[in-house]
């Protein structure tokens, strides 16, 4: 899931490579949806999916759920796959259970703050480490987005 530039006001949640060449809408009237197995029509299989999932209230078991629709969707690689797993793997780590629900950007916000609180010199290790809590974050907060504007999937809109 790369979404570029997020914070800037850009998002998407398909790698470019699997993105539609025009931005999804709902069709005309009179117009026949799409087919099935179209960019549109994953777009709006993804779209479903992602919308079934509030990371501010997900438990693990729906956390790693969420990724495997993704990826049977097509809409995650592989190793995007396993960097979701790796956060359910975080949660558990973090003494949650399968079915606790968590908000997901606010366990990476924290983590990060204890992270940076200690990272006072800068060593190479914790900066690695700062670097993958913001990453985990980074996919909390496309998630949020997808599962708020679903609608929006596909598309790069500038703020």
């Amino acid at each position: 899931m790369r979404i570029q530039q997020l914070h800037q006001g850009y998002s998407d949640v398909l790698p470019r490579s699997r993105r539609p060449e025009t931005p999804t809408a709902a069709p005309p009237a009179g117009t026949q949806p799409p087919e099935a197995g179209s960019s549109a029509a994953r777009l709006g299989a993804v779209g479903r999916i992602v919308a079934q999932y509030d990371v501010s209230k997900i438990t693990p078991a729906e956390l790693s759920e969420l990724a495997q629709k993704l990826f049977d969707a097509g809409a995650i690689s592989a190793a995007e796959l396993q960097e979701l797993l790796a956060m359910r793997a975080d949660l558990e780590n973090a003494g949650l259970t399968a079915d606790d629900r968590v908000d997901l950007i606010e366990f990476y916000r924290e983590r990060i703050d204890r992270i940076d609180r200690k990272a006072a010199n800068g060593s190479p290790a914790e900066r690695q480490e700062l670097a993958a809590e913001l990453k985990k974050l980074d996919w909390a907060e496309k998630l949020a987005t997808a599962h708020r504007y679903p609608e929006y999937l596909g598309m790069n809109t500038a703020a």
